[in-house]
């Protein structure tokens, strides 16, 4: 996955089982560097947060990847 940010010190990518196979490693790229590579274990914790919060039966969570990145 490929992510452009500006402005930030840093976000949370939010991943869904319907988007990414959670069997495979996960690389997010972000401004061009690597910013995270490998595994995400589901999380019920999260899933129950962000359905909470979003209230949308048609958008679950499984799992969080924090990126904090780095400055230039």
């Amino acid at each position: 996955m490929k992510v452009r940010a500006y402005h930030t010190p840093k976000f949370t990518l939010l991943i869904s089982p319907a988007e990414f196979d959670l069997t495979q490693p996960i690389r997010v790229v972000t401004n061009g560097e690597v910013s995270f590579e490998g595994l995400v274990d589901p999380d019920v914790d999260t899933l129950r947060r962000w359905a909470t919060i979003d209230h949308d039966r048609t958008m679950l969570f499984a799992a969080e990847i924090p990126v904090v990145l780095g400055s230039r």
